[in-house]
């Protein structure tokens, strides 16, 4: 569960970044963010990761406000969160199995254990033939792939995705999508960060926010019978049958 309470954070060069915002994101749920470049979602996906305590307000994650965590207790934070990000550095000098499993070494994981669900999270993104590149020789779609798997084959609590499908086909952006929902449904909070909305699964919670300023939340309802959703409308025109 993730819960922000009236949170503001500020900074010296831009002033007040995000102002009042509140939100409510249940156990076993998605939620997305939506906004243009500047308008503070990134800042709020760092909130609810511990990296970032607010200037005002409270940010309660699983039913823990961060600013009572203490440094242990972000530290743990942090190792049962999945962040989804193009900036986050792979080790040049590690195959692309190697940085996905690296997180869950971390946690000291049992290494058989790591290998298979790196194995598994790369064949469900239909990137097993990845397994043994090495970072410099991915391009910038299979460097978010391998973002995505990274953070997923933990199976953590939380998963934050920040513009996870940038970069990326529709085909293959359906299937990322797919694969968060899906961890949702095994109980992972999921909150994802984007420019618009029309990945967002059925039943997810969508939030505008501009300026820093975020706006109700609708929830995704399915398309009227007879119609398709936007997504499979644009697979449809990339396959000129549309």
């Amino acid at each position: 569960m993730i819960r922000l309470s009236q949170v503001s954070v500020s900074s010296r060069r831009r002033g007040r970044v995000i102002q009042g915002v509140s939100l409510h994101l249940p156990d076993d749920s998605v939620g997305f963010l939506v906004g243009p470049m500047g308008a503070g979602k990134s800042l709020i996906l760092r909130l609810c990761a511990g990296e970032l305590l607010p200037d005002d307000g409270h940010v309660v994650v699983n039913g823990v406000d961060t600013r009572d965590m203490g440094a242990r207790g972000l530290q743990r934070l942090r190792r049962m969160t999945g962040f989804v990000s193009e900036d986050i550095p792979l080790a040049r000098g590690r195959t692309v199995l190697d940085n996905v499993i690296a997180p869950m070494e971390m946690k000291g994981a049992p290494w058989a254990r790591a290998v298979r669900a790196a194995l598994r999270a790369l064949d469900t993104l239909d990137a097993l033939i990845l397994a043994d590149a090495y970072p410099d020789e991915l391009s910038s779609g299979e460097r978010q792939l391998v973002a995505v798997a990274r953070a997923l084959a933990p199976r953590p609590a939380i998963i934050l995705a920040d513009e996870p499908l940038r970069a990326l086909p529709p085909d293959v952006g359906t299937r990322v999508m797919t694969l968060l929902a899906d961890s949702a449904a095994r109980g992972s909070t999921v909150l994802i960060a984007g420019r618009a909305a029309d990945y967002a699964p059925r039943g997810a919670r969508v939030w505008p926010l501009r300026l820093g300023i975020l706006g109700p939340h609708q929830v995704v309802s399915p398309p009227p019978e007879g119609r398709c959703s936007a997504l499979v409308e644009a697979l449809l025109r990339s396959r000129g049958s549309g």
